[in-house]
């Protein structure tokens, strides 16, 4: 029996330190991996400056973290990147990825600016390479929470000549995709936020906070808002 226990504690540890091997060789080089295959799903460049995982106690849950993170812009626009942060994590479930559900628990961007453009027929934020596979897809993707702290928001919708800019303190953002079907759910609080419609000011530097839920059906074509809480100080 004793010798039974030895040789377990003894498998044991033999596994543990082979994980923990793979583990920190995994941290070593995933960085350029990683870049690599980032840069070849989108049709805009990437750039990061150091990439961390999450400790190996974490699994199966598994966190990257992306220091001083750059994302170009599709179209040029506001002559800026798309997104800049200093720093972007992403926390996913590799049992709920190996299963085929494509769920990320949570992505937080800390320290950002975000300059996004609707134009007249494009937009600069279309980032994902087109793909010339024209069969129908059943995919479904969720985001848990999007949460954005202290990040700069800059949106501008020119053919009604709408423009938003402000400073986003907290936010979180649920998101899920299944076929044609976007529900999206945003709670979110901003400091010195400006809305502009023609040039006229509606709103000029206020503390604002809504919470809001809407679904986007793009084979409809309709967009469904659902009683919406704005609180404007």
């Amino acid at each position: 029996m004793k010798k039974a226990f030895k040789i377990l504690v003894i498998s044991l540890f033999a596994i543990s330190g082979v994980i923990t091997a793979l583990f920190f060789y995994f941290q070593k080089n995933i960085q350029p991996i990683l870049i690599s295959e980032i840069n070849k799903s989108l049709a805009v460049t990437v750039g990061v400056d150091e990439i961390s995982v999450t400790r190996i106690q974490d699994f199966p849950k598994i966190g990257i973290r992306l220091s001083t993170i750059s994302v170009d812009e599709r179209m040029s626009f506001y002559n800026y990147k798309l997104i800049q942060a200093d720093e972007l994590n992403l926390y996913v479930n590799l049992i709920k990825l190996y299963q085929g559900k494509y769920s990320i628990d949570e992505i937080l961007i800390r320290g950002g600016t975000i300059n996004i453009a609707d134009l007249e027929n494009s937009n600069n934020y279309d980032i994902i390479k087109p793909t010339d596979d024209e069969k129908p897809s059943n995919l479904s993707f969720e985001i848990d929470q999007l949460k954005l702290v202290n990040c700069n928001i800059r949106y501008h919708h020119t053919p009604s000549k709408i423009k938003i800019n402000g400073f986003v303190s907290s936010s979180v953002i649920q998101l899920k995709y299944s076929e044609a079907t976007t529900v999206i759910r945003i709670q979110s609080n901003f400091k010195n936020l400006n809305l502009s419609v023609n040039d006229d000011d509606y709103i000029n530097k206020k503390a604002v906070s809504f919470n809001t839920k809407f679904n986007i059906n793009t084979s409809l074509k309709t967009i469904t808002i659902y009683p919406t809480n704005f609180t404007i100080q």
